[in-house]
């Protein structure tokens, strides 16, 4: 058994450190303990999705163990073979993913919590089985691809791994931040609304 430990870790690093594992480590146990049960749901939502076998020990109020299994032989197998089917489904249409960021938090609310889960968005986008042909970064949003943002090293994964990053240029000017921009290339209005126009898919975290 293959044991991992996700305390004090925030989401969605559990679960994606879960599926990499088990995916890796076919006919392996793996045990992720974890210290919330939002994160033991969101495991157990994981395993119903990979179809494994399922065990959950509450050890204390603030420790649990989910443990996972892949039998190799299932019929479900597809489910750890999922990247090549996805990326293959990908190559074989003209579909246009963009991201589009204009803020520097994920929703409405308390600034730091917008922060973070914006900063774990971005992460979750490495871990996609098909990643985005573009992240458009626009008002607040450039303050992502600028050096030394916490986001940064994520960013230039993304670029490297094919999605192209964009930040406007007129937005870096506005907050002086044209020389700091550490990924990506910089983009005008004219040029995004082109881009958002021919998309077939706008996300909008």
């Amino acid at each position: 058994m293959i044991k991992i430990d996700m305390r004090n870790k925030q989401c969605p690093l559990p679960v994606i450190e879960t599926k990499k594992m088990l995916k890796e480590n076919l006919n392996q146990k793996i045990m992720t303990v974890v210290d919330n049960i939002i994160a033991v749901e969101n495991l157990q939502k994981l395993g119903k999705q990979m179809s494994c076998e399922i065990t959950v020990n509450e050890i204390s109020k603030n420790e649990y163990e989910v443990i996972l299994f892949i039998n190799e032989n299932s019929n479900d197998q597809n489910s750890v073979e999922i990247k090549d089917t996805k990326q293959k489904n990908k190559e074989n249409t003209e579909q246009n993913t963009i991201v589009v960021i204009s803020s520097e938090m994920m929703g409405s609310g308390d600034e730091l919590l917008g922060k973070t889960l914006l900063k774990g968005y971005i992460y979750a986008l490495t871990q996609l089985d098909v990643l985005p042909d573009y992240i458009l970064l626009y008002n607040g949003g450039v303050h992502l691809s600028i050096n030394g943002a916490d986001t940064l090293q994520d960013l230039i994964y993304l670029q490297a791994n094919g999605t192209k990053i964009a930040s406007c240029g007129a937005c870096l000017d506005y907050y002086n931040q044209t020389k700091n921009l550490g990924v990506g290339e910089i983009t005008n209005m004219y040029a995004i609304a082109e881009l958002l126009s021919k998309a077939t898919r706008i996300i909008k975290p």
